[in-house]
């Protein structure tokens, strides 16, 4: 019963990383950003669509970017603090690898967009239309910061602590 438990929590907490927690951070960091730059934030939902919606007047194109951009980085950023207790390290886990393929996911709209393909209502589409020539630095920091989670990923050797837990 107790190995059931566990089994039922990890599932649990990862379906509430996915559907709301993740989210949650992405949009967090397109709202902090945004009245860092200066927006106006009107709007900010996460269930059942994630959305802002921002007053974009007074921002300049670097504001855009960074708001652009802190969807996706806000979240890799906060993953990477950590916790030696175990469902603490397990939710930075999953935060970690849902960030990961949101990463990856904004590097394969880049190139997408690169492409001639570019994906609608997608972050990084929007960027590169107001930023047509950050192509290859968003190519290139965006693939670095995949790249540095994937590693920090890799060295917590999540399938040994996970077989720990469980005690395998």
């Amino acid at each position: 019963m107790k190995l059931l438990g566990k089994m039922v929590g990890i599932t649990a907490l990862g379906m509430a990383v996915a559907l709301v927690l993740y989210p949650a951070l992405h949009e967090t960091g397109h709202a902090l950003a945004a009245l860092l730059t200066g927006a106006t934030v009107k709007e900010v939902h996460v269930l059942p669509l994630p959305y802002v919606v921002c007053d974009l007047a007074a921002v300049t194109q670097e504001g855009r970017i960074v708001i652009s951009l802190a969807g996706v980085l806000f979240p890799a950023a906060l993953s990477l603090l950590s916790c030696r207790w175990f469902w603490g390290w397990y939710l930075s886990l999953l935060v970690k690898i849902t960030a990961l393929v949101a990463l990856v996911l904004s590097v394969v709209s880049v190139v997408c967009f690169a492409g001639g393909v570019p994906l609608p209502s997608d972050d990084m589409t929007q960027l590169l239309q107001w930023w047509p020539e950050g192509i290859a630095v968003c190519f290139w920091g965006l693939s670095a910061v995949a790249t540095l989670l994937l590693i920090q990923i890799v060295r917590e050797q999540p399938f040994r602590r996970c077989a720990c837990f469980f005690g395998v």
